[in-house]
This record gives structure tokens, C-alpha cells and sequence, in this order.
């Protein structure tokens, strides 16, 4: 059990550093608020990943993997969230530079939870987390 820990541990290492939406998000909120930012969105992320491994060793991860309607429902919900985010993304960016005049108006705008929860949504609604996660336990 303990090796099988480490393995995992080294696992989501690996995981969570390949380039991904989970990536993009850490990235994209680092640069926007710096380390507040990135840390709020990798204690969602992780958090999720914990959930995940719960889920994995009590079984449930199966019961998912075997029943094909379920399965397939979860990856048509996750894409249409990570379409969401892409499109929010791309929203914000055509903003005008000027809706943040400062680092003042910036660090005013950061909301921890907010940031938080984003990370652990799309973590949680990602195909390619929900498809790794399981078949490494199973």
C-alpha cells in the first residue's frame, strides 16, 4: 500500500505539470495575481485530486468506468466546462486594457474562492483527469 502511495504521489507530479487545461488555469491566474493567485488555483486542483483518489480506492471509480452512460455523460459535462472556461478566457482578454489601471485595482479584484473553486471545477469536469485518475487506481 505504501509503494503504491508513492507511485501515485509521483503520478499527479507528473499529472499535474504536463501541459493542460490545468496548466493554462494555474498560469494564466499566477501571472494575473501572482502567487495568491496560483496558489489559490493549486489548492483547488489538488484538493480535487484528493476527492479523486478517494473515490478510487472506495471503488466508485469503477462503478463510473463500467457504466458507459454515466461515463459518457461526465465527459460531455466536462467539455462543455472546459469550453465555458476557454470562452470566458477569451472574453476577458478582449477587455480593454483599461478596466485594471493599476496593481492597486488588480489585487482588489482577487477573490480567493472564487479562484479556488475554478480550480477544483475544472478538475473536476476535466475528461482527461476524470479518465487518468480512474484507470491509475483500477
Amino acid at each position: 500500500m505504501f509503494s503504491s502511495f508513492w507511485a501515485f504521489a509521483v503520478f499527479l507530479f507528473f499529472w499535474n505539470i504536463s501541459p493542460g487545461p490545468m496548466v493554462t488555469l494555474t498560469s494564466r491566474y499566477s501571472v494575473k495575481y501572482s502567487l495568491k493567485g496560483g496558489f489559490a488555483i493549486i489548492c483547488g486542483i489538488l484538493l480535487c485530486d484528493v476527492i479523486y483518489l478517494i473515490l478510487a480506492f472506495l471503488g466508485i471509480s469503477n462503478f463510473i468506468i463500467n457504466n458507459e452512460k454515466i461515463f459518457y455523460y461526465a465527459s460531455i459535462l466536462g467539455v462543455i466546462y472546459i469550453l465555458y472556461i476557454g470562452i470566458s478566457i477569451i472574453k476577458e482578454a478582449s477587455k480593454s486594457k483599461e478596466d485594471f489601471t493599476s496593481e492597486k485595482d488588480i489585487i482588489a479584484d482577487f477573490k480567493f474562492t472564487q479562484i479556488f473553486l475554478r480550480g477544483f471545477f475544472t478538475n473536476l469536469s476535466s475528461p482527461i483527469t476524470i479518465v487518468g485518475m480512474t484507470s491509475f487506481i483500477l
